[in-house]
């Protein structure tokens, strides 16, 4: 429904103190000609861990750098035609505690 081709990329490696390594599934797309990157992430490790705890509902987070060409609240609508998709929405990072999960 995006016109985009994700492939499988390496999975997400998140260590963190008390729990060690986390790995969580993660999928990649660059568009060449406008240089936007997308990138799907699952929220739940390999071992049950979360990738942003305070965010226990969501099952993946799908994250644009250098959006230019695609208006949010048009993907959004896009993304919730499908019906393999229950819900989606938009967020600001920058309001969760663990939002250092999300640097790459």
């Amino acid at each position: 429904v995006l016109d985009i081709g994700l492939s499988k990329g390496e999975d997400y490696n998140v260590f963190k103190k008390k729990e060690g390594e986390c790995l969580h599934s993660f999928y990649e797309f660059f568009n060449e000609d406008t240089h936007e990157e997308f990138y799907l992430i699952k929220n739940q490790s390999f071992n049950y861990k979360l990738l942003i705890p305070e965010q226990d509902k969501i099952d993946y987070f799908l994250i644009l750098k250098n959006n230019y060409s695609y208006e949010i609240s048009d993907l959004i609508a896009k993304l919730k035609q499908l019906d393999s998709i229950l819900t989606a929405f938009s967020f600001n990072v920058d309001d969760l505690k663990s939002k250092s999960n999300l640097v790459f």
